[in-house]
């Protein structure tokens, strides 16, 4: 059975990335710990293109990202967003009801803890990522 690990916020940001650079994100909140995942490598892992990085939220002088702290990919049934983290944690949300929180129709998705019995890095093959190195870089 899943457990409850945290949520996925509405109200899209706008924050910096250790360069400087803007970039619109969404919030995911894991265990309390604050993370972001740039929108366009959220569309294109919900599609299946590609995985995207999710990065933890520094706010020691104002909040941005930094690093990356691990990665998102669409399951293989297509109706589940997973996260897989560094540490090798594993974590899922619904595509139904992160659509509704990217369409401003819900505040926030439930994110769930999967139990630690998969394979680690399946998910870079199927989604066509042949950039999946698996490296913390903090700030």
């Amino acid at each position: 059975m899943l457990k409850k690990a945290g949520y996925i916020q509405g109200g899209r940001r706008v924050i910096c990335d250790c360069n400087g650079q803007e970039n619109s994100i969404i919030e995911v909140i894991i265990h309390g710990t604050r993370f972001g995942v740039r929108l366009p490598e959220l569309y294109q892992a919900m599609a299946g293109i590609r995985s995207g990085r999710i990065e933890p939220i520094r706010s020691s002088a104002g909040a941005h990202l930094c690093g990356t702290a691990g990665m998102v990919f669409r399951s293989l049934s297509g109706r589940a967003v997973n996260i897989e983290l560094n540490n090798g944690d594993q974590f899922t949300v619904s595509v139904r009801s992160l659509r509704h929180v990217l369409t401003h129709y819900g505040k926030y998705a439930p994110l769930y803890c999967m139990p630690r019995n998969g394979h680690p890095g399946a998910h870079a093959i199927l989604s066509h990522d042949n950039n999946s190195e698996k490296e913390s870089v903090i700030c």
